[in-house]
């Protein structure tokens, strides 16, 4: 069901379920390439979007550019896309920055728009549609010598957030919906302040946490900063989830029949984290391998904690109060793949 054609095709999966559900997707191909999504329930998806990806992170593949997928869960949904970049080519068109894309999906229809080169970029596209749609971005290659993919499910406009938390190394790419949007960053050892349109990136510093503020609805992206990379949509404060979290990443590299050391984040009120428990189905309490602490822009304390889920372990993430809320990353990586997601949103 992999979107390899540029226009419209008919790769949409509907899931149902007697029973409440959470979906992941993973794409690991032989080709030694790596990356997942959380699927967002269909009562999630809206009609307003703006797509942020990120540039590829090769010199060896330049014919690959970033990517963006729409897909239709109703009939005669009608779809315009407002490029935010020059040089995209769909059958039988050639369009540029600025330029509307009309296109109408029946249920289960997806349209698919990758550009040509590294240097085409498009986050900041604008996608409106007349009936809910789900868009999903990222792009082939971001591999300093080979092709490591991103992917990641994007939520509406509608659910953007304006303050964030988060923990683990990378460049951050803030996707801003007006112009001059103004937005705080705060770590330990810098406080900046910036106003920006469209989007702006931001290289952490490994080990630090940083806190987020926006004064307009933000959607907030993190790469992971490594020789392979995997990204992953960082949830704002206000879509932390008290649910249930069941963790079941993938296991083995298809490219070298290697394990993944795979990782689970949790970002929590540390008030809070000592009624967490974070513990294989069967099993004793995840080994824990790192835990800071850091305030918010409002002075309330977090804390970001990381345990490890291997060994073909499904893992899970509860809170003994069910009132407490949390937010919750997955990654892992090994030589040449990487993958991350978050694993809970409430949205």
């Amino acid at each position: 069901m992999t979107m390899q054609e540029i226009g419209k095709t008919s790769k949409g999966i509907i899931l149902t379920a007697d029973t409440p559900i959470s979906t992941t997707a993973f794409n690991i191909l032989t080709t030694g390439t790596a990356d997942g999504y959380l699927a967002l329930p269909m009562t999630s998806l809206g009609v307003s979007y703006i797509v942020g990806t990120f540039k590829p992170n090769t010199n060896s593949y330049d014919k690959y550019g970033t990517s963006f997928a729409v897909g239709a869960p109703y009939d005669n949904t009608v779809i315009n896309i407002t490029l935010s970049t020059s040089g995209v080519s769909v059958p039988g068109q050639f369009h540029r920055e600025g330029d509307t894309i009309t296109v109408v999906l029946d249920k289960l229809d997806t349209f698919y728009i990758e550009t040509t080169t590294k240097y085409q970029d498009l986050t900041g596209t604008r996608i409106v549609s007349n009936k809910p749609v789900a868009v999903v971005c990222g792009n082939v290659c971001s591999y300093k010598n080979g092709c490591n993919h991103l992917v990641e499910y994007l939520p509406p406009m509608s659910k953007w957030g304006s303050k964030f938390m988060r923990s683990s190394s990378g460049i951050i790419r803030i996707v801003s919906s007006v112009n001059n949007t103004r937005v705080v960053v705060t770590a330990k050892i810098s406080n900046k302040t910036y106003t920006f349109s469209t989007f702006l990136d931001i290289e952490t510093v490994p080990t630090q946490p940083y806190s987020i503020s926006s004064d307009r609805p933000v959607l907030v992206l993190l790469v992971f900063n490594a020789t392979t990379v995997g990204m992953s949509i960082i949830p704002s404060k206000k879509h932390f989830s008290n649910e249930i979290v069941l963790v079941s990443p993938p296991q083995f590299s298809y490219e070298r029949n290697a394990p993944f050391d795979n990782y689970i984040v949790v970002s929590i009120r540390t008030t809070d984290q000592s009624g967490l428990q974070l513990r294989p189905l069967n099993g004793t309490n995840l080994p824990r391998v790192g835990s800071v602490t850091f305030p918010d822009v409002d002075g309330e304390l977090y804390s970001f904690i990381t345990v490890t889920c291997n060994n073909h372990q499904t893992c899970s993430v509860q809170h003994i109060d069910n009132s407490v809320a949390f937010s919750v990353i997955v990654y892992g990586f090994q030589e040449y793949e990487a993958f991350a997601y978050p694993a809970n949103l409430s949205l």
